[in-house]
């Protein structure tokens, strides 16, 4: 009994018969498959449960992390490239982040990725670092966008700093994926 009153689930077979169809689809439900065909009186009912919790919806991921601190080169606006990924052809939907640390004088600090084929930025982000007023001593910059690829590209990771001076540096655990 639902809130709208009884129904039938298939509507021209009988009780018992649709009593049996429920349980095939909790059966299916528990089952983590992702379609079920019912077949009654000849006649094919298809049932396309969309099951998306985040670990079935995906089909493929790649993801690639960084497990040490790694320091801006001394001369501002010099890339310093995290890590990487491959992805084949398709599209795509890229999460980075990465965790900027600055202890000197406030500059800018962006994070981007950059296909490495063609050198295109496809997404980038800035948060100002430093000790002085309106700076953060350190903050997590992170991305998402969303790529067609006609070919395999690679993704890259990438971080620049504004200032000449100091020792900013991108924390261990910055991170890429793709799905």
């Amino acid at each position: 009994m639902t809130p709208f009153r009884d129904f039938a689930l298939l509507s021209n077979i009988s009780y018992q018969e649709d009593e049996e169809v429920v349980l095939k689809i909790n059966n299916f439900i528990n089952s983590g498959q992702t379609s079920l065909l019912v077949q009654q009186n000849q006649r094919n009912y298809l049932f396309f449960f969309s099951l998306t919790l985040p670990a079935t919806a995906i089909n493929a991921a790649f993801y690639s992390n960084t497990t040490q601190v790694l320091y801006f080169p001394p001369t501002g606006g010099q890339e310093l490239k995290l890590t990487q990924i491959i992805l084949p052809a398709g599209k795509w939907i890229v999460n980075y982040s990465a965790t900027a640390v600055n202890d000197g004088t406030n500059g800018f600090v962006r994070c981007y990725v950059r296909a490495r084929e063609t050198g295109e930025i496809l997404s980038i982000h800035a948060a100002v670092l430093g000790t002085q007023l309106g700076g953060s001593i350190g903050t997590t910059i992170s991305g998402v966008t969303l790529v067609n690829l006609n070919k395999p590209t690679t993704m890259v990771l990438t971080c620049t700093h504004d200032v000449t001076n100091g020792r900013p540096f991108i924390d261990s655990g910055a991170e890429i994926v793709a799905y």
